[in-house]
């Protein structure tokens, strides 16, 4: 386990902690107007990824496990090819 958690708030922002280099430290991203939250890979709980209000995806954590998108996800609006696992 990456030992880091978010948790989405009422107002639409989310808040994460724990392990940094997991996911605990989120400020690499804007997670304001967020609609659902999840972990990109399993139980790992080592990265994250947050589909905001207007449909696009922000990625935090370890890029080993899904926590960077500016690869595949640049240019790619289309959210059906994604598989995530767990809502927070």
């Amino acid at each position: 386990s990456g030992g880091a958690f978010p948790a989405r708030k009422a107002d639409g922002s989310v808040v994460t902690w724990g392990n940094a280099d997991h996911g605990g430290d989120s400020s690499s991203v804007t997670l304001t107007e967020v609609v659902k939250v999840y972990s990109t890979f399993g139980e790992s709980n080592s990265a994250f990824a947050a589909i905001l209000l207007d449909s696009t995806v922000v990625a935090w954590g370890d890029s080993d496990y899904g926590g960077n998108t500016e690869g595949w996800l640049a240019g790619n609006s289309a959210l059906g090819d994604l598989n995530f696992v767990r809502i927070y």
